[in-house]
C-alpha cells in the first residue's frame, strides 16, 4: 500500500518554480508551507526554514521578528483571500442555503490548499491572552464565527434554519471541514486513500452540505 502523497504541492508553485527571491518574506512563508505540508503538521523550525529556503535563519528574525510572526503572516497569507470571499457572500443576495453551501466548500478548499492550518492554529492561540492569539483571532476566527452567525441568523428569518447555537455550529462545521485533512493517514491506513483527489474533495464537500443542511433544517 502506497504512503500518502505528502509532498503534493497545494495552491501554490513550490520554491524550485520561484523565478527570483525578490520578495523574501513570501519566499520564506512559501518554504514554511511547503515543510508542514510535507510533514503533515505545524511543527517546523528556523533551521528547517533556513535549509529549505537556502537563506539565514536571521532573516526570518528580520522581516518578520520571530518564527511565531512568520507563522503569523502565513495565516494571514493563508486565509485572506478566504475571509475576503466570506464578506462578499454575506453582503450577497443569495439565501442561507446557498451561503452554506460555498461557506463550507470555502473551507474545504481552504485545508485543501493549506491542510495544517488548524494545527498552526491551536499552537499560536494555546494561550489565550498573547498577541499572537488575539491576532491569529482578529485574522481568521472572528471573520468566520461573524459571517456563521449572520448566515444562521439569515436561514431562522428564511424560515429554512431553526434555532442553532453558533458556538457548536462553528465547532462542528469547522472539525469536519477540516478532519479529512488533519486525519491524512487514516485515509491511507484505513481506507487506502493516498490522497484528497479532486473528486474526493468535490464529494465532501457535496456530502457536509447535504448532512448540515438536513440537520439544522427548520421543522
Amino acid at each position: 500500500m502506497k504512503k500518502p502523497s505528502a509532498r503534493k504541492r497545494r495552491g501554490r508553485p513550490p520554491l524550485k518554480d520561484v523565478p527570483d527571491r525578490v520578495d523574501t518574506r513570501l519566499f520564506l512563508m512559501q518554504a514554511a508551507s511547503e515543510i508542514m505540508i510535507e510533514k503533515d503538521g505545524a511543527d517546523v523550525s528556523l533551521s528547517e526554514i533556513a535549509e529549505r529556503s537556502e537563506m539565514s535563519p536571521a532573516l526570518v528574525q528580520y522581516h518578520f521578528g520571530n518564527k511565531e510572526g512568520l507563522l503569523i503572516a502565513l495565516i494571514e497569507r493563508d486565509g485572506a483571500e478566504g475571509v475576503a470571499k466570506l464578506e462578499r457572500v454575506r453582503q450577497s443576495d443569495l439565501p442561507a442555503l446557498d451561503k452554506l453551501r460555498l461557506h463550507i466548500g470555502g473551507l474545504v478548499n481552504a485545508y485543501f490548499r493549506a491542510p495544517y492550518m488548524n494545527q498552526l492554529l491551536n499552537v499560536l492561540m494555546r494561550r489565550e491572552e498573547t498577541e499572537a492569539s488575539r491576532r491569529v483571532s482578529d485574522l481568521f476566527m472572528r471573520p468566520i464565527v461573524e459571517f456563521q452567525r449572520h448566515l444562521l441568523e439569515q436561514g431562522v428569518r428564511e424560515g429554512t434554519f431553526r434555532e442553532v447555537s453558533p458556538v457548536e455550529f462553528y465547532f462542528m462545521l469547522v472539525g469536519a471541514c477540516d478532519h479529512l485533512f488533519a486525519r491524512r493517514g487514516a485515509l491511507a491506513h484505513v481506507f487506502d486513500i493516498t490522497e484528497v483527489s479532486e473528486d474526493l474533495k468535490r464529494d465532501y464537500i457535496r456530502f457536509l452540505t447535504e448532512t448540515i443542511s438536513r440537520g439544522i433544517a427548520a421543522d
